[in-house]
């Protein structure tokens, strides 16, 4: 592949990092203040920044099929100037930029870490369900909530399921053939 066909992709693969940073980043923001009421829809717009980031990587990978196993330092070394700086530069920044991903990422991590251990576990019914199956449906029962305790639970059990999508969405941001290239 020539030099500048290789820049150009990789370029791709940059714009996406910066992506997947900038998602990664909303998903902090939102969590430190607003909580989990967006968690969700900030981690559909993660999974779509990492899903065009392996996209950029296998486009990369396919066109230079006989580059495949050289990483960008060996590849700037057999290269013209000032494609050699130019390839050099992009494997700086991007090195950067997945140490930024990387830290952003244990920042939510040990946000959600927190949110799970600060009271954000299911709550739990202060009425005995029994009581209140057999009490007389004619009787006024005085401060007795049912309804915003079945819906806090709920809220704690959808926050619980949010958490852990969290989670799961924060492994393996970056694909393993771009760190390859980087090494």
């Amino acid at each position: 592949m020539v030099a500048a066909d290789l820049s150009s992709f990789v370029w791709n693969e940059r714009r996406e990092l910066d992506e997947v940073l900038y998602a990664l980043q909303t998903v902090r923001l939102h969590l430190e203040h607003s909580g989990e009421r967006w968690l969700e829809r900030t981690l559909d717009a993660l999974l779509v920044s990492v899903e065009a980031l392996r996209v950029a990587t296998l486009e990369r990978t396919v066109m230079s099929t006989t580059d495949v196993d050289r990483s960008l330092r060996e590849l700037a070394a057999d290269a013209d100037a000032p494609m050699d700086a130019i390839l050099i530069d992009h494997r700086t920044a991007m090195r950067e930029r997945i140490h930024e991903i990387e830290e952003e990422s244990a920042r939510i991590v040990t946000l959600l870490t927190v949110r799970e251990t600060a009271g954000s576990a299911p709550v739990q019914l202060d009425t005995d369900l029994e009581s209140v199956l057999s009490a007389d449906a004619a009787e006024p029962v005085d401060n007795l909530d049912v309804d915003h305790d079945v819906d806090a639970e709920i809220a704690a059990a959808l926050a619980g399921q949010a958490r852990l999508r969290a989670r799961v969405a924060l492994t393996g941001l970056v694909p393993s053939e771009l760190r390859d290239l980087l090494r």
